[in-house]
């Protein structure tokens, strides 16, 4: 049906966010980590 399909799409765009801002928190925390290594 349209309202599943609906329904997965959010699913994935959701994921997909979560993704992309797990690995934006990573590289975030691996230069906070390589500056204080720095000091």
């Amino acid at each position: 049906s349209l309202a599943a399909r609906a329904d997965a799409g959010g699913r994935m765009r959701s994921l997909a966010i979560s993704a992309i801002s797990s690995t934006a928190l990573i590289k975030a925390s691996t230069r906070v980590l390589q500056a204080i290594a720095a000091m």
